[in-house]
């Protein structure tokens, strides 16, 4: 149950931590601009949280190289943790 609750609060890190380095680099994202005056928190946890969920859709999406590489870092890292938690429950 320890691995269970650790696995869980690894990925509820990872959606707060994604969440914050989205907003800091907002300017390297869009989003449909007739639905939103400006981007608030909830769009990048929003974001965060599909990415790490694996469902990969959301309004909002990276427009440079620089917003693209940070969300395939959290790709891996999910990628990584799914890949050992796997291999951790399979022993």
């Amino acid at each position: 149950m320890k691995l269970v609750l650790r696995t869980l609060v690894f990925h509820i890190i990872c959606i707060l931590v994604f969440t914050f380095l989205y907003r800091h680099v907002a300017i390297h994202f869009s989003y449909d601009k007739d639905k939103y005056d400006k981007l608030r928190l909830v769009d990048f946890l929003t974001l965060s949280t599909t990415v790490q969920a694996g469902l990969g859709f959301s309004d909002l999406y990276p427009l440079t190289r620089t917003g693209k590489i940070i969300l395939m870092i959290q790709q891996f890292v999910v990628i990584s943790a799914n890949v050992f938690t796997i291999y951790i429950f399979t022993i």
